[in-house]
Parts: C-alpha cells; structure tokens; sequence
C-alpha cells in the first residue's frame, strides 16, 4: 500500500453524509492528494500519499492500489474533482481556438501515443484555453471508482489559485510551485497572467537557475519583485537556503479565503496544498 503523509479528518465529517460532500482529487507522478469539503465550504478531510515505488512501480498502478484501498474514494459525493499532471500543455488565446483541433495545438510541442488523450480547460475570466494531453488509463480508474468526474489540468489550477493571491497584491509577482520533482513558475502583474512555465528539476540549482531565468527574461529585480512559494518546500529545505540567496522577497502562500479550516487543521502547512485548494475553485 502507498504511504499515508497526511490524515486529517474534521470531528464533523460523516461518512452517511458523503452525498452532501465535495471531493476534489490531485493526482501528481509522486504522490496523490484529496479533500473532502461541504457545502459551507468547510474543508472536512484530507489524506495525502505517496506511492511504493519498492515494487515494480507504475503510475497506473500507484494510482489503481491507492484508490482499491481506500474506501473512502468508493463513496457517492455531490461533485468530484481531479487534477492531472502532465508534461505536455499549451496555452491558447480564445480568438484561435478550435475545439475540433485539439491534437493539432500539441503536436508542435509532442508526440502524443495512442493510449493519450487530449483535453482543454476554460480558464475562468481569462481569455485563453489549456489544452494537454494525459493518459487514458488515469481517468478510466478514477472515472470508475468516482462517476461524473470533472477532470482537470494542474496548471490550469494553479492558475486560478495564483490569480487570486495576485488580484490580493498590487504590482508585479512571481509565484512558484513544487511539486513532484517539477516547479511551475508564473508571473502575474496585478490580475494578468504575463508568463507561465512547467519544468523538471533534479537538483537545487536546476530550481534557481530556471527561476532567475524568469526575472532576468522580464527584466526583473530579484531583491524588488517578490515570490510567493506554494508545494512541498520547507524553510529549512536546501532549495528555499538557495532561493534566499538570490531573491529579495519570499514568502509562503498562506490558507485561502474560500474555504474554512477547523481545529484539526492547527499546525498544517496550507502552502503545501495550495494546489489541491485551488482545485475548488475550478468549474467547466
């Protein structure tokens, strides 16, 4: 069985209940996260794991074992989230959209097999679509342990949980996330997304180097322009030590607005699930 980081459950979550509850699901190549929330936008439970990699691993089959065994993912719920990470997306303006066309926009950057398929997101009040590929056999899984699942991109999540925080600040910000060996880098002015990046690192440096590349593409002061840290990344980690080297301005996002926490959640680091969070505020 895949290892649990994370149990939270709220002395006020009923598993009779469930059909009243939300679940939203981020799937990454590492690790898998969800969350329980209820129509008072209470956040009732949250589990997070990381796959056993000790046997001869896969990505399908981590996914399979975990949502085998963990009966909560089996239960009727009012709507049902999930998040997908995948290596090949683009960004497309609405004036040059074509839903008909979706392999055509990735074929540039890619070349999809037959076992993937292609999607879009609809950025809510932005003017563009993400269309991405992912693999079939994920969404068959979770499609058939959680029914009338609405499917998502991560980036296009983080998106929209970003351009929240950014609409909060004034002026130029730089936000990154980590994630799963990967780091999505985006540069908001106020509300307006001007750039946004998925990479994979291996090491520190791999981190600094693609997030001073950023600053110094826009012609930004790296002891002026702040960044905001979401994901798996701790002040005592040697990638934020690196970071504080180079950047003037760093601080971890904190809980969002849009959703409650209660006393269970004391102690929890709500930047390590900025990205799950932000799942809630995704529609299509």
């Amino acid at each position: 069985m895949s290892k649990v980081n994370q149990d939270i459950i709220e002395f006020g979550f009923s598993k009779k209940a469930t059909a009243q509850y939300d679940i939203n699901i981020l799937v990454g190549t590492t690790s898998l996260y969800y969350m329980v929330s209820d129509a008072q936008h209470q956040v009732l439970a949250l589990r997070s794991y990381h796959y056993d990699t000790r046997r001869d691993f896969s990505l399908r089959n981590g996914i399979q074992e975990i949502f085998f065994e963990d009966e909560l993912l089996h239960a009727p719920f009012r709507s049902a989230k999930v998040a997908f990470s995948s290596r090949h997306f683009t960004l497309v303006p609405n004036d040059f959209f074509n839903a008909n066309c979706l392999p055509n926009y990735l074929n540039a950057i890619a070349h999809l097999n037959n076992e993937e398929i292609v999607d879009y997101d609809d950025i809510k009040d932005m003017d563009f679509k993400n269309v991405y590929s992912l693999e079939e056999a994920f969404t068959t899984i979770i499609d058939g342990a959680l029914p009338n699942i609405t499917t998502f991109h991560s980036l296009s999540v983080l998106i929209q949980g970003f351009r929240v925080v950014a609409g909060v600040l004034s002026g130029k910000q730089i936000f990154m996330n980590v994630r799963d060996n990967q780091i999505q880098i985006l540069f908001f002015e106020a509300k307006n997304l001007i750039f946004v990046n998925s990479y994979y690192f291996k090491t520190s440096e791999d981190v600094i180097y693609y997030l001073l590349m950023v600053y110094e593409q826009f012609e930004l002061d790296p002891q002026q322009i702040p960044l905001s840290i979401a994901g798996f990344l701790t002040m005592d980690s040697e990638i934020y030590r690196l970071i504080y080297r180079y950047i003037g301005h760093i601080s971890f996002i904190g809980a969002p607005a849009y959703l409650r926490f209660g006393n269970q959640f004391a102690g929890v680091l709500p930047h390590f699930y900025f990205d799950l969070f932000s799942l809630y505020l995704c529609q299509k």
